[in-house]
């Protein structure tokens, strides 16, 4: 993975999510990822912002109160009720709420819709499948930061681009990525990149530039069941005897994560509500520029 560089403003769009305002002050060890995106209205050259994490994030586990990151240090939170996040009923393991960010007070980076998330269109034209590079941004729990939230990268390569898994007990298509995650991480943004010379080229393609999209949402891994086994006669055991016995399992998780597509986000972003929420603000706007050029 190259240094991040232009792109390295993107660890700005993360937030951190929590069950109450108290536990987002204190910083707490509970809670997960959310991250900001945009849709540009462009003849009045203002955002509609949003922030998006998973369904069982802010709505199952209510972990729905976002802590921001402000420009002069220190953090804002943004009280909310896991009633208020809007998200499809069946649909994929996605919620997005509006919010109102200050330019002036908060360091906070917008996803814009066309300048970085990947569409299916993409994925044809860019031939994205397994091997291509990936990195998420999100909450590593164990490091993540007490007077400013701490965004961790995590880094890896698409195993599997079409895959039919139950996401949390909603419906939905992922991307399976070989890449570790764990608690905390949920509802972060993956990034799908290239760079000059990293993949294998059409023979009549010639590899320039790099590219930078954001892949979707992590929602969660595979688990995996290992047995435990009683290795007290192993060559490997120099002292004492196993307290573990034959037929016994744990649970753990198998390196591999699942990610929802960008394009489920768009999906959720044209709930009609939404839509009438973005008109209603769109057109207020025009009117209060009709009423400032008329006086």
């Amino acid at each position: 993975m190259p240094y991040l560089r232009k792109h390295a403003n993107l660890l700005n769009s993360i937030v951190f999510l929590y069950p109450t305002k108290e536990s987002a002050v204190l910083g707490q060890n509970f809670g997960g990822t959310g991250f900001i995106v945009g849709k540009l209205i462009v003849d009045l050259n203002v955002m509609h912002v949003y922030c998006v994490t998973n369904w069982h994030v802010a709505c199952k586990t209510g972990c729905a109160n976002i802590r921001i990151n402000r420009k002069d240090g220190g953090f804002d939170v943004f009280e909310h009720d896991p009633s208020e996040w809007y998200f499809l009923s069946p649909g994929p393991d996605v919620a997005v709420i509006p919010i109102r960010l200050s330019h002036d007070e908060h360091e906070a980076t917008i996803v814009g819709f066309e300048e970085t998330f990947f569409t299916e269109a993409l994925s044809h034209q860019l031939d994205i499948g397994p091997g291509d590079d990936v990195f998420m941004a999100g909450r590593f729990i164990d490091y993540d930061g007490i007077e400013v939230n701490k965004p961790a990268l995590r880094f890896g390569n698409i195993s599997i681009t079409d895959a039919e898994v139950r996401q949390d007990g909603r419906d939905g298509r992922s991307f399976v990525v070989d890449m570790h995650s764990r608690t905390g991480f949920s509802g972060s943004p993956v990034f799908v990149y290239r760079t000059p010379g990293s993949w294998f080229p059409k023979q009549d393609q010639i590899p320039l530039g790099s590219m930078l999209h954001l892949l979707g949402i992590h929602w969660g891994q595979f688990q995996e069941s290992w047995q435990i086994k009683d290795v007290s006669q192993s060559r490997a055991t120099t002292v004492g005897v196993s307290l573990v016995y034959n037929g016994a399992y744990v649970e753990g998780l198998s390196g591999m994560t699942c990610v929802c597509p960008a394009w489920d986000i768009r999906k959720v972003l044209e709930i009609p509500r939404l839509v009438e929420l973005r008109a209603e603000a769109e057109n207020y706007l025009r009117r209060e520029i009709d009423r400032g050029s008329s006086r």
